[in-house]
């Protein structure tokens, strides 16, 4: 099997993230799969200009097959250690069953 990368999304990306997307969710499913719709376009927009969020993409032999959303914030409590919360994290079909979730989850 080819190595797995994880590594943080580009812009062109999106339309590969979205596909994953429409795996899973019926808001995506209607949407043409080869232009990414304006939504997660404003979307990452936001995102790639904050440093506490980070959207990961998982590619082998250079193609997208899975994805996650990490979003990093501060905190008071805890002795000022910032808590994650972590979405949106989908392993292409086909792919699943293989660690590759956890691998994005471990990274």
């Amino acid at each position: 099997m080819e190595p797995l990368v994880i590594r943080r999304a580009e812009k062109n990306d999106l339309r590969f993230i979205l596909l994953l997307y429409r795996e899973l969710d019926e808001v995506y499913a209607g949407q043409d799969a080869g232009e990414p719709i304006l939504a997660a376009d404003i979307a990452w927009l936001r995102i790639s200009s904050d440093s506490r969020q980070h959207l990961l993409v998982a590619e082998i032999a250079g193609e997208i097959v899975g994805t996650l959303t990490l979003i990093i914030v501060p905190n008071i409590g805890h002795k000022g250690s910032p808590w994650g919360a972590i979405e949106n994290v989908v392993v292409k079909s086909g792919r699943r069953g293989r660690g590759l979730g956890k691998s994005l989850m471990r990274e």
